[in-house]
């Protein structure tokens, strides 16, 4: 078990955001599979699962997909990731 799922089970939602805020990974499993997410909704912790939520959202949404030819051969189409808003046109 992670620090972070120690908080979020705990329900310390302030050491949480601290923790991400630090860089520990929202996304990793336990060995029993439940992630930080689900512990703190097992142990009705909704500020901690806000806090893992919100962060969630900032760091997916920093990076966006943004598609471009290739220099293969083939011409196959591939996604570069480039900073932006998820909602931002794809041009």
């Amino acid at each position: 078990m992670t620090l972070l799922m120690h908080a979020t089970l705990q329900g310390h939602a302030v050491a949480a955001s601290v923790l991400l805020s630090i860089g520990a990974p929202w996304n990793v499993l336990s060995p029993s599979n439940p992630s930080a997410g689900d512990l703190s909704m097992e142990h009705d912790h909704q500020e901690a699962f806000d806090v893992l939520l919100n962060t969630t959202y900032r760091r997916s949404s920093s990076l966006v997909p943004l598609p471009e030819r290739s220099t293969k051969v083939t011409g196959e189409d591939r996604a570069t990731w480039r900073r932006g808003c998820p909602l931002a046109s794809t041009r």
